[in-house]
């Protein structure tokens, strides 16, 4: 076993890992140290041929000796997620699928996927990247090249990344030590079902759906068919919204946990059809990894949650091979205010481990893959849409200019009315969302008598592009139904606990209320989308040329 993986394997079965299968390393101590010179074939090396990374490495070990920004956590559950999204191995092939989403981007990234089995290295794959917040990373081998049939399988997925922030590496590990040498495939096919899968239904949402209990000791309803699961399109989420009849949504979730965040639950349930010859026997755990995304760069970090199966997920023999599940409509876990704002998309990921009664303790993995393109084309994935969070907006009594001129109160909008969209061509309006705010925004600029109220994250339109409420300044200017662009005399916050709302229109999505360019929903969601990639990070030529070289030298 090459040097540096047999240190990464006695680190990590001496420390542990958390319930996810996770490992996060710590600088602080010797035998990371030494690791991690080791991980770039040792210190004098690293110094040699890799100057910028070494200097790094030493700026980490500086400053986790000094413990002035090592294991600093701030209270947020968003954090840097990396996950093994599933192992597999079969007659052909053995490899792992990791994913990472970071907080913020970073100018350096490095992965690998390590194979070990009986206390050898069997095969490594890695790469480096440069610039991003996002990596994913499939790597297998060719099953005839293992050495043995029948012993278990450690898979180990490792990322080390730069802390631009603060100029210091981190480094986690995502560990499976159970992986089956050519696994049987005992899933024939997987059928999801929950709001709006089946659109003959879709009018009342949630309300298709029973609750499922937190003692719940009978099957739920599976209530779609294996014809209408497969749906395109996002599934829409919003948070302290009441619906009324008129808003478009699949979930509606509920009102605030705790100061800053929100209860999280999604309801889905489905039904797991076995291969001929398998029989369901038990179920182990369930994982579920709510990755909160921008686009590119701009990640923002993901939420992990496992599920206790007494108080968690329920699963069911359903008396013809296989099992039903039902996930509970409360997850016992919160997410936060600055991951639901706006339109941000979400990718979600559930891993559910089983054993069948014809192959003993040998654990077999059911996936749910949420994405906005296909997923793998195997038969123990099934593929969900993205998840898109809605949040309303504007006060009730903000006026609209409606397509024929006239002006209406955005809370008596209803849809399929059309508004006038900022280049004149009439709007229609698609969905409404409809909720409450504790604390607005109100907005004045020179000009216009009257001031608007909106909530921290709505859009405007200013000389260099969109900009959300809270990052107004005193030099922005703002569009206005005139044409032009004006001063601001007054942005400050208020309390307010009333109704807001906004609109989902089409074609377009800018329209005018009180007077102001401002954005519908889906303009909310570009404009949170472009403000969490922001961050613009500078990468030196000669951290290119090293990279590279690394790539070169470690690839695979």
């Amino acid at each position: 076993m090459q040097k540096d993986t047999e240190m990464l394997l006695n680190i990590i079965r001496k420390e542990g890992t958390n319930s996810f299968g996770n490992h996060v390393m710590d600088f602080t101590k010797e035998e990371h140290q030494l690791w991690l010179y080791e991980m770039f074939g040792g210190r004098e090396n690293l110094e040699k041929e890799y100057p910028e990374l070494y200097k790094l490495t030493q700026n980490t070990i500086s400053a986790a000796a000094t413990n002035k920004v090592w294991n600093t956590e701030e209270n947020d559950s968003l954090q840097n997620l990396v996950v093994l999204l599933d192992v597999e191995s079969d007659k052909t092939m053995t490899g792992a699928l990791g994913r990472t989403v970071l907080k913020q981007p970073t100018k350096r990234l490095y992965q690998s996927i390590t194979l070990v089995q009986n206390g050898e290295e069997i095969w490594r794959s890695r790469e480096f990247l440069y610039d991003t917040g996002e990596a994913e990373y499939k790597a297998t081998m060719d099953s005839a090249d293992l050495p043995s049939k029948k012993d278990m399988i450690t898979c180990i997925y490792n990322v080390i990344w730069e802390d631009t922030e603060n100029g210091i590496l981190n480094a986690e590990n995502s560990v499976r030590e159970d992986m089956e040498p050519y696994e049987a495939d005992v899933i024939q096919e997987i059928m999801v079902s929950h709001p709006r899968y089946y659109e003959a239904q879709n009018e009342k949402g949630m309300a298709n759906l029973p609750e499922v209990a937190a003692n719940a000791t009978e099957p739920q309803p599976i209530v779609a068919d294996g014809s209408s699961y497969k749906r395109t399109g996002n599934i829409n989420i919003a948070y302290n919204r009441n619906a009324d009849g008129q808003e478009i949504l699949d979930y509606v979730y509920r009102e605030k946990k705790a100061p800053k965040e929100r209860e999280l639950f999604l309801d889905i349930r489905g039904a797991v059809t076995l291969a001929a010859g398998y029989s369901f026997d038990d179920v182990k755990e369930c994982t579920c990894v709510l990755d909160v995304t921008g686009t590119g760069s701009g990640s923002n970090g993901g939420i992990m949650t496992t599920f206790n199966l007494k108080k968690g997920v329920h699963v069911y023999d359903n008396k013809e091979g296989g099992f039903n599940f039902a996930f509970p409509t409360d997850w016992g876990t919160t997410i936060p205010d600055s991951a639901t704002a706006g339109s941000k998309i979400c990718h979600l990921e559930v891993d559910l481990i089983f054993t069948c009664a014809e192959t003993g303790d040998q654990e077999h993995h059911m996936y749910i893959y949420g994405s906005d393109s296909l997923g793998p084309d195997e038969s123990h994935y099934a593929q969900v849409p993205l998840l898109k969070f809605k949040w309303g907006c504007l006060q009730k009594d903000t006026k609209v200019r409606m397509a024929d001129g006239t002006e209406k109160k955005i809370q008596d909008i209803q849809l399929d009315e059309e508004v006038a969209g900022i280049d004149g061509t009439a709007c229609k309006v698609v969905n409404r969302i409809h909720g409450t705010e504790e604390e607005l925004y109100r907005i004045k600029v020179e000009g216009y008598p009257d001031k608007i109220g909106v909530s921290k994250t709505h859009p405007f339109m200013t000389v260099d592009g969109m900009i959300a409420a809270e990052d107004i300044t005193p030099s922005t200017q703002l569009k206005m139904k005139d044409g032009e662009f004006h001063r601001i005399l007054e942005c400050y916050s208020v309390d307010y606990g009333g109704e807001v709302y906004n609109l989902e229109l089409e074609p377009n999505h800018w329209f005018y209320a009180d007077g102001f360019c401002t954005g519908d929903n889906v303009a909310q969601g570009d404009c949170m989308s472009q403000s969490c990639n922001s961050v613009s990070l500078s990468i030196e030529p000669e951290l290119i040329e090293e990279i590279e070289k690394l790539r070169r030298e470690f690839g695979r």
